[in-house]
């Protein structure tokens, strides 16, 4: 009996790191996602000489972060403004990477907008390998806080 409680001890402490892991994997997979989408966009408006909508209409049917842009489509749709539309879209994510998608300016000349989208995306691409470093590190704290957790308590139970 006292093997099992063990066990589970350390099953659940195990259940812990891979829960916060998965879920720092999937911010990392929108962050990712999220700064290829700009590229995207931004290479579509220069090569293929399409309008913010139709590239809004591109980027909806994207996985893991098309929810976003198929918003901005909707809001605008619903009479707001591009910027605004953009703006709203982006403020539930988390506040480095809302400031950044926030600050992409929609306005001016092509040129200006282009290089607004290739800023925003180098910027989200740079904040995702910092994350992805800091990632492994916080990964291999909690695990050892988990595993030093689980045996503290087995020390304590036996």
């Amino acid at each position: 009996m006292k093997f099992t409680g063990i066990a589970l001890i350390l099953v659940g402490c195990l259940y812990i790191c891979y829960q916060f892991s998965r879920t720092s994997q999937r911010q990392q997979a929108l962050l990712w996602d999220l700064a290829i989408a700009l590229e995207l966009l931004e290479s579509s408006i220069r090569w293929k000489q399409i309008t913010i909508p139709e590239g809004l209409r591109e980027l909806s049917a994207r996985k893991i972060s098309g929810c976003y842009f198929f918003r901005i489509k909707k809001e605008m749709a619903d009479g707001s403004t591009l910027q605004a539309a953009w703006n709203n879209a982006f403020l539930e994510l988390p506040s480095e990477e809302s400031g950044i998608l926030c600050h992409v300016e929609l306005t001016g000349d092509l040129q200006q907008l282009q290089g607004s989208l290739h800023l925003a995306s180098r910027q989200l691409l740079k904040l995702h390998e910092r994350r992805q470093r800091d990632q492994r590190q916080r990964e291999k704290l909690c695990a050892a806080l988990s595993i030093s957790a689980g045996g503290l308590l087995i020390i304590t139970l036996s």
